[in-house]
């Protein structure tokens, strides 16, 4: 009895719940018109942020039905040094600058 309770929890930890198509079109309605095809990126093809973000129109293989994903944005960067006591105040605990990088 023990292992058919192990074996149930080990399929539920297995199944991904997926979003449905109402929802999806949901957040993409309220999105501010650049952000809008990063939903679906994410959604319909697996994307994460990062790989969504790089997306341009040139990796659309119309004729083929692809999308070619080599690229993803990251945030190692160099960030420019604060100068003045200001600009440490309102950076402090941020993240590195933005980057498009290849991926590996």
């Amino acid at each position: 009895m023990r292992t058919s309770r192990r074996r149930a929890k080990r399929r539920a930890k297995k199944r991904i719940p997926l979003t449905a198509l109402a929802d999806i079109e949901a957040i993409e309605r309220n999105l501010p018109g650049p952000y809008k095809l990063l939903v679906w990126l994410m959604a319909g093809c697996g994307l994460w942020i990062g790989g969504a973000s790089a997306v341009t129109l040139q990796q659309f293989d119309f004729e083929a039905g692809v999308l070619y994903v080599d690229r993803q944005v990251t945030q190692d960067g160099e960030s420019e040094k604060p100068r003045t006591a200001r600009q440490k105040a309102i950076t402090k605990g941020r993240g590195r600058a933005h980057r498009v990088r290849h991926l590996k």
